[in-house]
């Protein structure tokens, strides 16, 4: 019985890495990275475009494919708070996208790219194992 658990386990463990997994991303840029690419829209948005072809490549060879379902510019004013803490935006982000973004544009994951500079070496956050959740 051992044995045929592990066999089992095995081939489910090959079979799951062979199929392709699809994660559909929308990424966010804040006011302050429309204003420094110039408040250019169309800038912006071809950016964004090839952050997600470079997170695609990055994860194909994991046979995980990164769909980029929308983009948003926030040209006008942030939608949510966006300031020099790490923390504070992140929380913001996340309630947003949960409150807002969720119920009009469905996807796994949310992307936000933000022209701020973060206090200390903070570069990038994300809340731990928060894939494909509404957290």
């Amino acid at each position: 019985t051992a044995q045929l658990i592990q066999t089992f386990t095995s081939r489910h463990k090959r079979e799951t890495l062979k199929s392709t997994k699809y994660v559909e991303l929308v990424i966010v840029a804040d006011n302050r990275e429309f204003q420094r690419q110039g408040k250019d829209v169309e800038k912006v948005k071809l950016r964004l475009i090839e952050i997600a072809n470079y997170v695609d490549k990055f994860y194909r060879p994991l046979n995980i494919r990164i769909a980029l379902v929308g983009l948003e510019v926030w040209n006008d004013v942030d939608k949510c708070t966006v300031t020099q803490d790490p923390f504070t935006t992140l929380h913001e982000f996340l309630d947003w996208r949960k409150m807002k973004l969720l119920p009009r544009k469905p996807h796994d994951n949310a992307q936000l790219v933000s022209g701020i500079y973060f206090q200390g070496t903070t570069i990038g956050m994300a809340p731990i194992m928060s894939m494909c959740t509404r957290e």
